[in-house]
């Protein structure tokens, strides 16, 4: 029997099945399903790819999650900051998903 994925729900910081019955609440409350959250994110492009903490870093962001809609997002700075994306450039992600 196969474990189910999990997702990290970005609101709550909790990881939740895949398909279980809160993705499933949360995917018609307006949230979003990303299978990577890394390549959601504009990371800086002066990064260098071979030094280990930046690595560690982008290993640390790379998991699948749900994102928030936009108008959760705008009143939450301190998920859009740790994150490091302008609610502008996440309105826009948001929109292109």
């Amino acid at each position: 029997m196969e474990t189910p994925q999990k997702v990290v729900n970005l609101l709550t910081k909790r990881k939740i099945d895949h398909n279980g019955p809160t993705f499933c609440k949360l995917m018609r409350n307006g949230f979003r399903y990303v299978k990577d959250l890394a390549e959601f994110l504009q990371l800086p492009d002066i990064m260098d790819y071979y030094y280990p903490e930046q690595i560690r870093f982008m290993n640390a962001l790379s998991y699948p999650a749900m994102i928030p809609p936009i108008d959760i997002m705008e009143n939450r700075p301190d998920i859009y900051k740790k994150l490091s994306i302008s609610v502008e450039k996440y309105q826009n992600l948001f929109q292109a998903l």
